[in-house]
């Protein structure tokens, strides 16, 4: 039970570091910048446990086109979630991308892998989504909430529910070294987002034609995508060492019911992010279909 609160404990640092780079966001080549810093403390993480555990680095071609697509996935996310963040309640966030990494690879599984889903593991997805639905309607009256916010969460959707597809991928190939996947994906991410970030910093030039210079890298802003990639590797690696002593009957609902719950407090308490009748009943919603899909 003690895995369950540790990943609770990351789930709350990541949502404060994320949440807080959101409010430092600036140009889109430092944003790409902040995300190729950040994962590259994921690569320095992920290849030292592979030296401690002794793992080896067997880099097949699935693991390689599986990590590469993932990544790709992840820069997407990331970036979009920078500023989606300053434009609604953060359990919404997570809402939208808990709902997108059931309901894809449901579809996917059902299409490609025979992997029906129960009618009454939909009717919790419906549920889901309904309280997406509500938290969406809770942050029109108190954010920045326009037809680019809906954008912005449709996005989060869908790059999560893929990322959860190629993950299914490189699991069924049943190689089975999850951390080096990890370091082969945050690897890529981090090659493209500074790829990215050089590029647009050198194409952004100024009336008189100079090279202006959006690549500005800010030591608080890079320290919290550092936080954030420490905390989203904890997760990952308390979620694979409880996967080996917890049922995942009881392990995966008590972990995301937590790490919704868990957002919308770190919005609450850091962020004052206010709670309205309305907000609590699309979480509570949101906390049980999760559970309930999870448990069926």
């Amino acid at each position: 039970m003690q895995y369950v609160l540790f990943v609770w404990a990351a789930a709350f640092m990541l949502s404060f570091f994320e949440k807080k780079s959101s409010t430092k966001t600036g140009g889109m080549a430092s944003t790409f910048a902040f995300v190729g810093v950040r994962n590259a403390v994921g690569v320095g993480l992920a290849l030292a446990v592979s030296l401690v555990l002794g793992e080896g680095f067997n880099f097949t071609p699935t693991l390689i086109l599986s990590a590469f697509i993932f990544g790709i996935l992840v820069v997407v996310d990331i970036v979009n979630l920078m500023y989606l963040a300053k434009s609604g309640v953060m359990a919404l966030v997570m809402v939208c991308g808990y709902a997108g990494s059931i309901v894809v690879p449901s579809v996917v599984g059902m299409l490609f892998w025979n992997a029906p889903v129960r009618p009454i593991q939909w009717l919790f997805v419906a549920v889901l989504l309904v309280a997406s639905y509500i938290l969406c309607d809770t942050s029109k009256g108190m954010y920045n909430f326009n037809i680019k916010t809906v954008g912005m969460l449709v996005i989060r959707f869908v790059v999560n529910g893929l990322g959860s597809v190629a993950t299914g991928i490189y699991a069924k190939s049943g190689e089975g070294n999850e951390n080096l996947f990890l370091c082969a994906s945050y690897f890529f991410s981090a090659l493209v987002a500074l790829m990215v970030a050089v590029i647009l910093s050198a194409s952004k030039k100024r009336a008189n034609g100079e090279i202006k210079n959006d690549f500005k890298i800010d030591k608080k802003y890079m320290l919290l995508g550092m936080g954030s990639m420490v905390a989203t590797y904890l997760i990952n690696l308390f979620t694979t060492i409880a996967q080996g002593v917890l049922d995942p009957v009881i392990f995966f609902p008590l972990s995301a019911v937590g790490s919704i719950t868990t957002a919308a407090l770190v919005g609450a308490i850091f962020f004052k992010e206010r709670f309205t009748v309305k907000s609590v009943i699309g979480i509570v919603l949101a906390c049980v279909s999760v559970a309930m899909i999870n448990i069926l």
